[in-house]
């Protein structure tokens, strides 16, 4: 199932200030929101209301380097510490194996200590930080 706009304005609503700065401080949520439906690989988890519990965005596009990035994970208050940041990046780095090698690694940033204990768990590594924020790689 994919989100709809309006689904993915209200959990970006939910979640804005889970992000230092703030979502909506960094961008425009509503072209943000069309740019991710237009361009990114979604891996979501939605409530039996069809509400977004979690959502993990990816661009895996770069052949040329063999690089994919991971610019969102976040999990709505409601559902955290269920494990579900945890099931959808692990869907979303099957999802680049199933690539054929066309992608070989896959790299993230945070300022989120719970975040960068979840990305050291699955196996990203540290590569280096800047302005507050650690970036970290898998490969494959």
């Amino acid at each position: 199932m994919r989100p709809s706009k309006e689904s993915l304005l209200d959990f970006f609503k939910e979640v804005d200030t889970d992000f230092h700065p703030t979502l909506s401080e960094k961008t425009d949520l509503s072209l943000y929101a069309d740019k991710i439906l237009r361009n990114a690989i979604l891996f979501c988890e939605f409530s039996s209301s069809g509400k977004i519990k979690g959502l993990v965005v990816m661009y895996a596009n770069d052949y040329e380097k063999k690089y994919a990035y991971i610019p969102l994970v976040a999990v709505s208050p409601a559902y955290r510490r269920l494990g579900l940041g945890h099931k959808m990046l692990v869907e979303a780095l099957n999802y680049v194996k199933s690539l054929d090698g066309k992608i070989l690694s896959v790299g993230i940033h945070t300022n989120n200590p719970i975040a960068y204990k979840l990305y050291q768990k699955l196996a990203f590594e540290y590569v280096s930080d800047c302005d507050n924020r650690f970036y970290l790689e898998y490969h494959l």
